[in-house]
């Protein structure tokens, strides 16, 4: 057996007790995909609102793709923030000056800026969203 119990332990489990712990897992599993239902109900006006925001995305000349990278970007952003919420000033600063020692902020603006000790601007690519603001 896989918990290193021997097979004479499987074997002592009377008929009765086995069928009631089914059981009792059979309703948790039940009260779950329930609860799952319900959750998954009150979710699709939302989706429906997302898939409507996607919609006049489109609309608006913002290519399906570049449009789900960036809510992406964004997702992750809100995480990244997360992150740092409920820590002091001084813990905040040393997280940044931790993350800046890994690498962690090498891509961005401010790793540029802290890494060469001047603000370095990035060379704007085009694509659709310059489009948008000319």
């Amino acid at each position: 057996m896989s918990d290193g119990e021997g097979e004479g332990a499987a074997n002592a489990v009377s008929k009765a007790v086995l069928e009631e712990l089914m059981a009792e897992d059979r309703e948790c599993r039940e009260r779950k995909a329930s609860l799952q239902s319900a959750y998954m109900t009150s979710c699709k006006p939302i989706a429906e609102d997302r898939k409507d925001i996607t919609t006049r995305a489109k609309e608006a000349g913002i290519p399906k793709k570049v449009w789900a990278r960036l809510k992406t970007a964004d997702e992750l952003e809100q995480k990244k923030e997360r992150l740092a919420e409920g820590l002091d000033e001084d813990q905040e600063d040393q997280f940044d000056d931790l993350r800046l020692k890994l690498g962690m902020l090498a891509d961005t603006p401010l790793g540029n800026a802290a890494e060469s000790g001047k603000v370095t601007k990035r060379k704007p690519k085009p694509d659709a969203l310059n489009s948008l603001v000319n």
